[in-house]
């Protein structure tokens, strides 16, 4: 399956449900800490690029990305 061909909802989805689980396996023998939970959420932000085809160089805001998705 090409890239392409799954629609920008469906890579979402499938982003939101995959990926979460991945970053928080084992988490429970992890002490969160302001670096780790700052790393999560960076690792959470850059989906939203990558669903929508952005890349860092766009230079378009994550506020505006949620809001087109």
């Amino acid at each position: 399956m090409v890239k392409r061909e799954l629609s920008q909802k469906a890579r979402l989805s499938v982003c939101l449900s995959i990926y979460d689980p991945i970053l928080t396996y084992g988490h429970e023998l992890w002490v969160v800490t302001k670096r780790i939970r700052s790393r999560k959420q960076a690792a959470e932000m850059r989906f939203p690029c990558r669903v929508s085809g952005l890349t860092l160089r766009d230079r378009v805001r994550s506020s505006d990305i949620w809001e087109g998705l």
